[in-house]
């Protein structure tokens, strides 16, 4: 994630990325799912390895991701995080409905 982070701060002038982007990004270099890499993010930004910085505007209020204070010992070291999938976090495919053979359908043309 740190190394996303690096990435898209070199490629703009500007080294803040929001939640979602670093997330989007992480995941597109195929770290893992959607919802471990959530997680990881979170696992961070309460200890410290990266920190939100807030923009505000007259109408709405940004939340960055930037280093933390801790973001130069998680680069130096392998920093290791235990987490367990649930049953209930587990992605489900979609239910299709089935219709009877009794269902009317009407056809506008």
């Amino acid at each position: 994630m740190s190394s996303s982070l690096q990435q898209k701060s070199s490629s703009s002038s500007s080294n803040r990325v929001t939640g979602p982007k670093l997330v989007e990004l992480t995941c597109k270099q195929r770290v893992g799912s959607k919802s471990i890499v959530e997680g990881a993010l979170c696992h961070a930004l309460l200890n410290g390895y990266l920190k939100q910085d807030f923009h505000f505007t007259p109408y709405a209020i940004h939340s960055y991701i930037v280093n933390g204070p801790r973001a130069d010992f998680a680069q130096r070291t392998q920093i290791l995080m235990k987490c367990r999938l649930t049953e209930g976090e587990a992605p489900t495919p979609a239910k299709k409905r089935k219709l009877s053979k009794d269902s009317e359908c009407v056809v506008i043309e």
